[in-house]
């Protein structure tokens, strides 16, 4: 449905998460086991959280305009029929502005 291409700072962060991933034996050692338990904690997790951000970001950027037309489809003798109704936007007032909400509400000015 959407195709997207990884950026240059996305891919950095890409080859990062895989050196990460392929270097992970040193954590065995007890000189680097410290050091990479730690960048395998806070690092590696804030890597994979603002790389789901970054992608979640460009789909949302992407997304195509709202469609303003409401398609009905209605059976009419054996076969369907197609009803275009074209939504209009208007800016409504805030109902307690509304003469007839108070009204019935009993709000007096």
């Amino acid at each position: 449905m959407y195709s997207h291409s990884i950026s240059g700072s996305s891919r950095r962060l890409v080859l990062a998460i895989l050196l990460g991933i392929a270097f992970n034996f040193l954590s065995e050692h007890d000189r680097t086991g410290p050091s990479i338990a730690v960048a395998a904690r806070v690092f590696l997790r804030a890597g994979v959280a603002l790389l789901g951000l970054r992608v979640s970001l460009d789909m949302i950027r992407d997304m195509p305009e709202l469609n303003t037309v409401l398609r009905q489809f209605q059976v009419r003798e054996n076969h369907y029929e197609q009803i275009d109704f074209n939504i209009v936007e208007e800016e409504r007032p805030p109902m307690i502005e509304v003469p007839a909400y108070r009204e019935k509400r009993g709000i007096v000015d």
